[in-house]
């Protein structure tokens, strides 16, 4: 649900279908993270079989979901640095099409 908001607040859109697999995917990653980070918590790191001490697998679960969502947040402009290129370009667009100081023109 907090995903379907970032995106109406950082978009110039009110049609979230388009958006719909992109939302559920990530919405998936982020129920799987805390999971898997419940799971550590409650597990640790590592664990003994036999005499080895082994690293627990869902540390690499949770290592490769963070990768799958920062790289979802950033093709979809959802990091922080990803936001601030938007609105320096939307600034930047507004100042190319500010024509006002044309205005005492006459065509």
């Amino acid at each position: 649900m907090e995903t379907r908001e970032h995106i109406l607040k950082n978009t110039n859109t009110t049609d979230l279908d388009q958006f719909e697999p992109f939302i559920k995917m990530f919405e998936d990653l982020v129920e799987d993270y805390r999971i898997l980070k419940q799971l550590i918590e409650q597990e640790g790191y590592t664990y003994k079989a036999g005499g080895l001490t082994k690293p627990n697998p869902a540390v690499a679960q949770l290592r490769e979901t963070q990768k799958q969502m920062l790289s979802l947040s950033r093709r979809f402009g959802l990091t922080p640095y990803d936001l601030n290129l938007l609105k320096r370009d939307q600034l930047e667009q507004a100042q190319e099409e500010d024509f006002s100081e044309f205005g005492d023109l006459d065509e």
